[in-house]
């Protein structure tokens, strides 16, 4: 029998044994695997962190773009083999899980939950600044594109004006419609100049691309300058060929093309818009060539003048007039028009961009903080940074609301000169982005309080440990100290233990709460760092305990030694009141026979004489424990007491003899 259990029980441990080495093992390797892993992200963390701050203008100069992307695709590419490693980890602690208590398993997938929420974190950092890098670099390369495309146009008219002026006899070999052609073509692209500056003050260029973008501008301006003036002479030259009537009919082929221009509508599109501004700035370079052409019109008019008849002088020059009027007309309408699409084509681009920088902060905040929302445990350093993030973004957020309110502005005032489709087009981007901005500012409200509510509960959790360890602490010395000796020190002593009642239980509550503000800490915060406030609400815990039973065992003192000081006095007062009363039976009838007497005193008073002296030793010990226990100037007055009693003991005695 007893064999078979001693077999049981060695299975039993052997058993056990064997399951704590493994679970050991399975500790090792999740540690192992663990700390390893977190190394690795802190290692690509800390050689992304100049990556990951704001892009200044120096760091945006294409050549140093180049080595950032290449930096940043590293480390993406490092985060993704590093996944692999996050995996393992999940599989270790699922392994160990098996072997845990319930407690375990939530550390163990708290701790994996830190460790993949930090590799997301960091992926989605890299991802969006190496979105932004490409962003640059693709404007970059747009820059550089057009600045080349611009460049070799103006080469091209460059080549053509290079020509020396022609003379008389040069009219009739030189083309001018060559000219004409270069001069329309530099018109025409110099919004795409414009476009080229406006982009080059947006970008940090080398001082070869500035240089470059200087040096088009004035060649440019010079470009069109000569070419314009060149067509004047060619202009003027063979309009001297012309008859009055081939003039004529080239300015009103010119006039009429003006009129069917101006019949078009405008725009409604910013597409549109963008075309019919090129087709104007080809227009107001014609309408000076136009001009010319009228002017030699209306000089050979005043020439062929009827000089005779002065009806038909007049008819002629109203007529004359009636063109020149017709002709400015005109010309105030082009330029009314032009400064209209200008307008309207500025808006829509101020839009377009103002809508597209906003939609990228949007987008880029609402990424952020849905990643920050898949992560639910910090460290304290990480919450502290964390909540600081979320403030940036949203002062940037209300530093961006003046273009905000803009764009929706400038979005209302194209909507009434769009057309349908466009309309319902814009009041689409528009509703998209009034719900994108309203969403996204209350997402950060609540992101920081949040995080502000957190923090809170970690400066909470710090005071009140803190708060609570002092007072803890001064009670706990107050209670070491050693009791008073006196009855009426002992009293104030219990009525000081009683009043502190309501403090206790204050203090008690206090600490309950603290420990309903851990439990919520532990689910916001790592394990490591939750650990800290457990460990210190764990020590005020067993500090009160200890706290609570030290005031019962003081109490319980306290009481004890009343009850010592109340048994001396009564134990006193009886004895005082018997050996009163026994000098006063043995005093009483003297009459009495002297054996009658001796028999008595034998009966009645020597049996009351052995118990009452029994009581007598118990009062010596007890108040000779009193004066032990009391201060100096108590000693006396229990010395005295017992003093008075031996005296009496002793007439006592000496009463009896003398009987």
């Amino acid at each position: 029998m007893e064999l078979g259990r001693w077999i049981h029980v060695n299975q039993d441990i052997t058993e056990q044994l064997y399951a704590a080495r493994t679970a050991y093992q399975l500790w090792g390797q999740f540690r192992d695997i663990y700390q390893s892993t977190l190394a690795k992200v802190r290692a690509i963390e800390e050689r992304s962190r100049h990556l990951l701050i704001e892009l200044s203008l120096e760091d945006s100069a294409q050549e140093k773009l180049q080595t950032q992307l290449v930096e940043t695709q590293e480390s993406l590419r490092d985060l993704r083999v590093l996944q692999e490693d996050v995996l393992q980890v999940g599989g270790a602690a699922d392994a160990l899980a098996t072997r845990m208590d319930s407690v375990t398993c939530v550390a163990l997938q708290s701790h994996c939950r830190y460790l993949s929420g930090k590799v997301a974190n960091l992926e989605q950092l890299l991802s969006g600044k190496k979105a932004d890098i490409e962003d640059l670099m693709e404007q970059h390369e747009q820059f550089h594109k057009c600045l080349h495309t611009l460049e070799t146009l103006v080469n091209e008219s460059e080549e053509v004006l290079k020509s020396e002026d022609p003379g008389p006899e040069q009219v009739e070999g030189f083309c001018l419609e060559t000219l004409k052609g270069h001069l329309l073509k530099l018109s025409s692209n110099s919004l795409r100049l414009e476009a080229l500056k406006h982009l080059s003050s947006q970008l940090p260029l080398s001082d070869l691309d500035y240089r470059r973008v200087q040096g088009l501008h004035q060649r440019w301006e010079q470009a069109r300058v000569t070419a314009r003036d060149q067509c004047s002479k060619l202009q003027a030259a063979m309009l001297q060929e012309l008859s009055f009537g081939q003039k004529c009919q080239q300015w009103r082929r010119f006039l009429e093309k003006m009129e069917a221009t101006l019949t078009v509508d405008i725009a409604s599109r910013s597409e549109g818009l963008e075309e019919q501004q090129e087709t104007h700035e080809i227009l107001q370079t014609e309408v000076s060539i136009a001009h010319q052409i009228l002017d030699s019109v209306v000089h050979e008019a005043r020439n062929l003048l009827p000089r005779g008849d002065d009806q038909e002088r007049s008819t002629f020059i109203l007529k004359l007039s009636g063109l020149w009027e017709r002709w400015h007309r005109l010309v105030r309408k082009v330029h009314q028009r032009q400064d209209s699409i200008c307008t309207l084509a500025n808006q829509w681009r101020c839009y377009r961009n103002s809508r597209a920088k906003l939609q990228k902060l949007l987008t880029n905040t609402s990424k952020q903080l849905q990643n920050m929302a898949e992560r639910s445990c910090y460290d304290l350093q990480q919450l502290s940074e964390l909540a600081e993030d979320v403030k940036h973004r949203e002062r940037n957020l209300q530093h961006h609301e003046p273009r905000y309110v803009r764009t929706l502005e400038l979005g209302r005032e194209l909507l009434s000169a769009a057309d349908p489709t466009t309309q319902t087009s814009l009041e689409g981007q528009l509703s998209q982005l009034q719900q994108a901005w309203e969403s996204t500012n209350l997402q950060l409200k609540a992101k920081i309080t949040q995080l502000t509510n957190i923090e809170k509960m970690c400066d909470r959790c710090g005071q009140e440990v803190t708060e609570l360890g002092v007072r803890l602490g001064e009670f706990g010395a107050d209670m070491k100290k050693e009791l008073p000796q006196s009855s009426e020190d002992l009293k104030r002593e219990k009525n000081k233990l009683q009043e502190m009642g309501e403090p206790l239980r204050f203090w008690s509550k206090r600490l309950s709460e603290l420990g309903r503000v851990k439990a919520d800490l532990s689910e916001h915060l790592v394990p490591f760092a939750a650990a800290g406030f457990q460990e210190e609400v764990s020590i005020l815990e067993c500090l009160w305990e200890q706290l609570d039973v030290t005031v019962s065992l003081r109490r319980l003192e306290i009481s004890d030694r009343l009850k010592q000081w109340v048994v001396f006095n009564t134990k006193n007062k009886q004895l005082e009141d018997w050996l009163k009363q026994m000098e006063a039976r043995v005093s009483q009838n003297t009459g009495s026979g002297v054996e009658e007497m001796i028999e008595r005193l034998q009966k009645d008073c020597m049996g009351e004489i052995k118990l009452y002296n029994r009581n007598k030793d118990q009062l010596s010990q007890l108040g000779g424990e009193l004066i032990k226990a009391s201060d100096t100037s108590k000693a006396p007055e229990i010395d005295n007491k017992l003093h008075l009693i031996n005296s009496h003991w002793q007439h006592l005695l000496e009463v009896i003899e003398a009987r």
